[in-house]
């Protein structure tokens, strides 16, 4: 197997390392990377500690300078590792080099990742343990399938007031969020707290799959957790001006699909589930 991955100028380096910062949030322990002919994956099941939830972030080919994958075999092209997250990302995040270069190498009949930094008169090389995961086992990275009865899905408005409200009800130790699409295009966070119910309101937005008769309005409803929500927003979703959707399967899931510049983020999010009073 082989893999080399070039980010060829301080640009794409600096995003690169934007978006290692970004997983270091939601991220512990081991990172799990796939990479094939079309990209990298950095691919997380376990968001925030909520188990269940189901994180991709996607770099296509065309970003990197140059871009090697020879996989497993021809059929499974592809290569699955997981790697350190903290010793990965430190030797990424805050990268001021003109250019990288990431390779799958040996060392001691061992995988690691070698990710040289090239500066204008510096070579900083760190080598990292990895786990190669055989095909057996790729499954369990590998996105849910949802059986979907009924969903809506609704396009966001470009609004600062997602990772502000979001970072509110961290602050106010709210724990779960309803979110709520209407077919008539209205969407509406809401969350009740110990102190204060907390929402916030759009209207006239695009709405898709919404098949109704006689104009009646249906809803999508879910909850999720606040910590997941946050961490998100403030780590991926702000600053960037990306184009995001949310579908909602009533009761059941969320789904958030963005894209960031040239990069596709998806995650979903089982919905909570109220334990009945003893």
């Amino acid at each position: 197997m082989k893999l080399t991955a070039e980010l060829g100028d301080r640009g794409t380096l600096e995003a690169f390392s934007r978006v290692c910062n970004g997983i270091a949030r939601v991220c512990r322990g081991e990172l799990p990377i796939r990479v094939t002919p079309d990209g990298w994956q950095f691919l997380l099941t376990d968001v925030a500690g909520n188990g269940g939830s189901w994180l991709c972030y996607f770099i296509p080919a065309r970003v990197f300078t140059r871009f090697v994958v020879d996989g497993y075999d021809e059929e499974r092209n592809e290569i699955v590792l997981t790697i350190n997250a903290d010793a990965f990302i430190k030797a990424i995040s805050g990268a001021v080099d003109d250019r990288c270069v990431i390779k799958l190498t040996k060392r001691d009949n061992q995988p690691h990742i070698q990710i040289s930094l090239f500066g204008t008169r510096t070579t900083l090389n760190h080598l990292t343990a990895v786990t190669i995961v055989f095909p057996e086992s790729t499954h369990t990275y590998k996105g849910p399938t949802v059986q979907i009865d009924f969903t809506l899905s609704v396009s966001l408005p470009t609004s600062r007031a997602f990772p502000k409200f979001f970072t509110v009800l961290k602050n106010q130790s709210g724990k779960a969020v309803s979110l709520e699409i209407s077919s008539v295009g209205e969407l509406e966070l809401c969350c009740s707290t110990e102190k204060a119910e907390l929402t916030l309101y759009f209207q006239h937005l695009p709405v898709t799959g919404a098949e109704t008769e006689d104009d009646e309005v249906v809803t999508a409803i879910v909850r999720v957790p606040v910590k997941i929500m946050h961490l998100v927003w403030t780590s991926f979703l702000q600053g960037h001006a990306p184009k995001i959707t949310l579908r909602i399967s009533n009761n059941r899931f969320a789904v958030i699909k963005a894209e960031i510049e040239e990069n596709t983020f998806e995650l979903i999010i089982p919905g909570l589930v109220d334990r009945p009073a003893n």
